[in-house]
């Protein structure tokens, strides 16, 4: 991207760490935005307020909202397709058995990701 910016359209930056998570967080957090009556939301505080139960840390809603987009004319839309983040929950918390986590630490997901 850096080097021949001209010939990227656009890029994915992914930030992941080789182990697989168990915790089931990612399936809560997705079932409560899934929740959401983006619909009639009044503001991003709103949405904020509404998740403050689930996701105790403000900062985290704030993260986690910033992908929450005000739509012209009026309402809400997820940036990302939640529902099919939804739907692979246990792929995105996991990680491939037979990869040696030695090897990825040559690996640059950016450029993978760029170059396919």
């Amino acid at each position: 991207c850096a080097y021949y910016p001209e010939l990227v359209q656009s890029a994915v930056v992914v930030d992941m760490f080789p182990v697989k998570f168990t915790s089931a967080l990612l399936d809560e957090t997705c079932a409560g935005l899934l929740l959401l009556d983006i619909e009639n939301l009044k503001s991003r505080k709103e949405a904020s307020d509404l998740l403050a139960n689930q996701i105790k840390a403000e900062s985290e809603r704030n993260f986690i909202l910033s992908n929450l987009l005000q739509v012209k004319g009026g309402g809400w839309k997820w940036r990302c397709n939640l529902e099919i983040i939804s739907q692979f929950t246990e792929d995105i918390r996991g990680y491939p058995d037979n990869v040696p986590i030695s090897s990825t630490k040559s690996l640059s997901f950016t450029e993978v990701l760029v170059t396919t």
